[in-house]
């Protein structure tokens, strides 16, 4: 009985273990390392965030705008 028991444990234990994991694959957008370079002249409004190397399709980041509430371009 104690055999039994110590196999369902081992099995459980291997079919338990994670996977490696795999990072998707990008999707489109420009190459970036700065928020900056997703919005060139952008300080303030809707703006696209650089994740994972890669420029947003939509803005995501909402800045408020001194003001009138334009966007400033510097």
């Amino acid at each position: 009985m104690r055999r039994v028991v110590l196999g369902l444990c081992f099995l459980v234990g291997l079919v338990g273990c994670p996977r490696q994991v795999q990072a998707p694959e990008p999707t489109g957008g420009t190459p970036c390392a700065t928020l900056e370079e997703c919005n060139p002249g952008l300080t303030c409004g809707n703006l696209r965030v650089c994740v994972d190397g890669r420029c947003e399709r939509e803005p995501s980041l909402r800045r408020p705008c001194p003001g009138a509430g334009e966007p400033v371009v510097p």
